[in-house]
């Protein structure tokens, strides 16, 4: 069972789901995962503030210049706390909503069903 989610493990999933990615990644990331966020630059700053508070107990890494990767400590407790398959139906969601949003490289068939 998942524990609840805390902004470490909200944190964790953004990364998971851009890395590697920049901060602007990663707080799109975080954007996606809740639905009530505080205006961009605020959001920004929290997740910037929580970065380094992970990094600093070695569960993220820098990877190449500015991006954000995570380090095993940060994969197990990834697997550890019963986020992944929260983070796998998320992917599944926005796999969805991009495949909606971009009807041109839908097939005729996919669009059919939607119109039911």
């Amino acid at each position: 069972m998942a524990q609840a989610l805390n902004r470490h493990a909200i944190v964790v999933m953004a990364v998971k789901l851009v890395q590697p990615g920049r901060l602007g990644d990663i707080v799109e990331g975080v954007k996606r995962i809740l639905t009530d966020v505080p205006e961009y630059a605020a959001l920004k700053h929290s997740v910037h503030i929580e970065i380094e508070t992970l990094r600093n107990n070695s569960f993220l890494c820098l990877y190449e210049g500015q991006r954000y990767m995570l380090t095993d400590k940060g994969e197990h407790f990834f697997q550890q706390t019963g986020i992944s398959y929260l983070i796998e139906a998320r992917r599944m969601h926005l796999l969805k909503e991009t495949r909606k949003r971009n009807r041109a490289r839908r097939s005729g068939t996919r669009d059919r069903s939607l119109l039911q």
